[in-house]
């Protein structure tokens, strides 16, 4: 599961070239990890990207089902507080 977060990240990473920092990102492995490294600015990036992915999502949905309504699930271990 790990390997496919870290997957999709990189794949949305890639895809934003034109905002993306000029520098090498702070690695985040687990729900432990500090997202304040480089005063937050790696985990707001990453945390931009997921939106603006799920904002084309759900626009383009929207144009074909225009009554279709949207819940962002997040995975199941975002919500406690420390690694297992």
């Amino acid at each position: 599961m790990q390997r496919r977060r870290h997957g999709l990240l990189r794949r949305l990473y890639s895809a934003s070239r034109a905002n993306r920092p000029r520098r090498s990102m702070a690695p985040f492995y687990t729900q432990d990890d500090d997202p304040t490294v480089n005063a937050s600015a790696d985990a707001n990036f990453l945390a931009s990207l997921i939106k603006n992915h799920i904002a084309s999502i759900r626009t383009t949905v929207l144009a074909s089902y225009s009554s279709a309504k949207f819940e962002l699930l997040w995975p199941y271990d975002v919500n406690f507080e420390t690694c297992y």
